[in-house]
């Protein structure tokens, strides 16, 4: 049983990275487009949406590993 459960919540911190990685990703293109002006007025509100998008996957990324961590811990 604690083999099962080492097993998932290693495949849980895999995913979670993988979830970071990418809006961590996303921002930094963002913050490189708008560095060196290559968001337009008109496609700002786009760009727009994509960072917000980045940050709240990035904070629900993060609070989901917080409450896998918080559960797993409880259990063993």
């Amino acid at each position: 049983m604690d083999d099962i459960s080492t097993v998932i919540r290693d495949l849980i911190d895999y995913f979670i990275a993988i979830a970071w990685t990418i809006s961590v990703i996303f921002i930094i293109i963002w913050a490189y487009q708008m560095l060196f002006g290559s968001v337009t007025e008109a496609s700002d509100s786009s760009w727009k949406d994509t960072i917000r998008y980045a940050i709240i996957w990035f904070a629900i990324s993060a609070l989901s590993w917080f409450i896998v961590k918080l559960i797993f811990d409880n259990l063993s």
